[in-house]
């Protein structure tokens, strides 16, 4: 779990912010930054997905009240990559909303995770930390499994 005083949890890892607000924008990016991540911040669903490729993002972290296109659009757009690259990707949606069907929506559109605004940065970065844990493990277990079913059809095909 996430720890405040471990100010390189975020190492390495890339995380793509969309929020049409300026001031919330920062506030979360400078917080990422301060833990170590690289952030691209976004200040619309179309910028976030001119560029989502170049940036190959772990996760992304996207208010879902934006003028012209919403979050959940943006996360709908990005699971679908043919790539499967968005598929693997953990996302956190943000909202002033707080009503149950905003979160059941945004949930049902492709995000992980679900947090009101005011954003609580403790809760932030434990479901951020918790996510990218999760892919972690996930993604190992496939390699494990993938490395096993090498390792079986090595040992029982015919030497040629």
């Amino acid at each position: 779990m996430y720890s405040p005083d471990d100010r390189s949890v975020l190492q390495g890892v890339t995380v793509l912010v969309v929020d049409d607000d300026f001031d919330s924008r920062e506030l979360v990016t400078v917080t990422l930054q301060i833990y170590g991540a690289n952030v691209v911040a976004c200040g619309s669903v179309q910028e976030a997905l001119a560029v989502f490729a170049g940036v190959q993002p772990q996760a992304i972290i996207s208010d879902i009240a934006m003028p012209h296109a919403d979050g959940c659009s943006l996360i709908e757009a990005i699971r679908s990559f043919p790539s499967g690259q968005g598929r693997r990707i953990r996302a956190i949606a943000f909202s002033a909303r707080a009503r149950e069907e905003d979160q059941r929506r945004a949930l049902g559109a492709g995000f992980d995770r679900y947090l009101t605004k005011p954003l609580e940065f403790e809760k932030l970065m434990n479901a951020l930390v918790e996510l990218l844990q999760e892919r972690h493990e996930n993604e190992g277990a496939q390699v494990d499994s993938a490395d096993e079913v090498q390792e079986h059809s090595a040992t029982t095909l015919p030497a040629s």
